[in-house]
């Protein structure tokens, strides 16, 4: 079940294949673009990386934090939002190919923790999907949250963060990114799903694809 779409990057078109959940072929225009290019005040610092669960690098050195404009637009505006409390945004994640997806499946055969590829699609591959936590502009420090990314406990439970700070600090990362359209993941507090009527096909361009069309 393949479909064809084109995908237009900085401006920057090319042919990229898509899995859907039919068997029809259609053509259609997808744009990704690079959230810096945006708003250079948010911050990027992919866990994927570097040292991370899987125990190996999954992201190369090219990876950018692409998503669709819709949602680096809404990001933009949280960001703007933020400084004007002395915080700022850290993307850890956002548009991520489905063939990465398959590879962190292989890793850790686990939904607690990774979509299942082969069952569902996760808006991380359509670029309508981020990973987020909260900087003090201040020093660039990482502001107190429940855990560390991609650590336990993940839950936005209110009801059991450690202290009143923590669960302000949570609370207002929520708060900020749902007036901007997001929708936080109650299993894992860094995750937002961007609210948009786009069409939620999992792409799987490569990062090195994607950089040398940029």
């Amino acid at each position: 079940m393949k479909k064809f779409v084109t995908l237009s990057v900085l401006s920057l078109s090319i042919l990229a294949t898509v899995y859907t959940q039919d068997k029809s072929v259609v053509f259609e225009s997808v744009e990704l673009v690079d959230v810096i290019t945006v708003n250079p005040n948010i911050g990027v610092d992919f866990y994927f990386k570097g040292k991370n669960f899987t125990g190996k690098v999954v992201y190369d050195e090219c990876a950018k934090a692409y998503l669709r404009p819709s949602a680096a637009n809404a990001l933009s505006e949280a960001q703007k939002e933020l400084e004007e409390l002395g915080l700022g945004l850290l993307v850890r994640d956002a548009y991520r190919p489905k063939s990465v997806q398959k590879d962190l499946w292989e890793c850790c055969p686990d939904t607690e923790w990774v979509v299942n590829p082969n069952e569902s699609c996760c808006r991380h591959h359509c670029g309508l999907a981020v990973d987020v936590v909260l900087v003090d502009l201040a020093d660039g420090s990482l502001v107190q949250m429940p855990c560390s990314f991609f650590g336990d406990p993940s839950s936005r439970d209110y009801k059991a963060m450690p202290t009143a700070e923590v669960k302000r600090n949570c609370k207002l990362l929520e708060v900020i990114m749902e007036k901007h359209g997001f929708v936080g993941l109650t299993t894992e507090w860094w995750h937002f799903d961007f609210k948009s009527r786009e069409r939620c096909d999992a792409l799987d361009i490569s990062f090195q694809e994607l950089a040398e069309r940029a």
